[in-house]
């Protein structure tokens, strides 16, 4: 299945997550192995063509991804697999926004 696929991604990107994988189109945050918060994150859509990113904000980490190799996709899986990895962009600074926005809070 494409979750495993999405799952080795995030492995070799560095982050390890061993935990479930919801293809809801929402951001999910996670605590990567041995870290001691929930720093990493991941977006995943899971309709065909499967398609999302991850990254981890302690790490700089961003990465988009797709579930097939791109030399078979035809204009509409390119499209479908834009449009996600934008709204998967988009999911993650309104998470950023609202991050920041609490710290200001706490902060103040």
């Amino acid at each position: 299945m494409s979750n495993e696929s999405f799952r080795a991604a995030m492995r070799a990107a560095g982050l390890d997550y061993a935990g479930p994988i919801h293809g809801d189109g929402k951001i999910n945050r996670f605590k990567a192995k041995k870290d001691k918060r929930a720093d990493s994150w991941y977006v995943v859509y899971s309709d065909s063509p499967m398609a999302g990113a991850f990254g981890c904000w302690k790490r700089g980490i961003k990465e988009n991804w797709c579930e097939r190799d791109t030399k078979g996709f035809s204009q509409t899986d390119w499209d479908a697999t834009r449009r996600r990895w934008a709204e998967a962009d988009r999911e993650r600074e309104r998470v950023e926004i609202e991050g920041h926005a609490k710290a200001r809070q706490v902060a103040a």
